[in-house]
This record gives C-alpha cells, sequence and structure tokens, in this order.
C-alpha cells in the first residue's frame, strides 16, 4: 500500500527495519544462545515480519492524511484523461470531461475516506 502512494522509501525502511533489525538478529539469538535449532530462526523471521507490517500499519493509519492523497489522485486521474485527449487529437467537449471529475462525487469519495 504504501509503495502505490509513492512512499518507496519508507518500504526500503520498514524492510530494513523488519530483516536487518529484528529477524536476523533475534532469530540468531533464538538459534544459538536459547538453542532452539531452525524453529528459533524461523521464530525470529516472523517477529521481523510482523513487526515491519505492524509499524507499516500504524504508518497507514496515523501518519497519512488521506483526504490529500485522495484530491491527489484526482488530479493525477484528470491530467491523465486530458493527456489522453490531447494525444488523440480529441476536441470532446469539457462537459464529458466534467462529468468524469463530477464534484458531488469526490466529495463523496472524501466523505467515505474520512469514515475509514
Amino acid at each position: 500500500m504504501n509503495e502505490s502512494l509513492g512512499r518507496q522509501n519508507l518500504v526500503l525502511w520498514l524492510n530494513i527495519l523488519g530483516f536487518w533489525v529484528c529477524a536476523v538478529p533475534i532469530g540468531a539469538v533464538l538459534t544459538f544462545v536459547v538453542d532452539m535449532g531452525v524453529n528459533g530462526l524461523w521464530w525470529g523471521f516472523n517477529i521481523g515480519i510482523y513487526t515491519s507490517a505492524a509499524v507499516g500499519i500504524w504508518f497507514l493509519k496515523f501518519r497519512i492524511d488521506w483526504e490529500q492523497e485522495t484530491k491527489k489522485t484526482v488530479d493525477r486521474l484528470s491530467t491523465l484523461k486530458k493527456s489522453d485527449e490531447t494525444k488523440s487529437g480529441s476536441t470532446e467537449p469539457t462537459e464529458k470531461r466534467d462529468e468524469l471529475i463530477d464534484e458531488p462525487k469526490e466529495e463523496a469519495m472524501l466523505q467515505e475516506v474520512q469514515n475509514c
């Protein structure tokens, strides 16, 4: 999800956190110090994966302004539609384009995002 929001850097750091900071050290301790063998390694990796997932969900829930993301998406879609019209040489009336970018629908989308 974070990737589709254009936050690939965050995904990189979540993977580093989950694998190198949590999974490898915890797995090594459980495998060699606690003497759990391969099960310790698997438990370490599970802990690392779930840690990075929990942090990622926290970012999605509390750190992302969904209203702003929705507006950015609507802007991108309207820009794509305009560029398609320009490339095809179409001279469609602006009313048809305005139907695609309907203000009440945009407000309904924003309201739905706020309710989540």
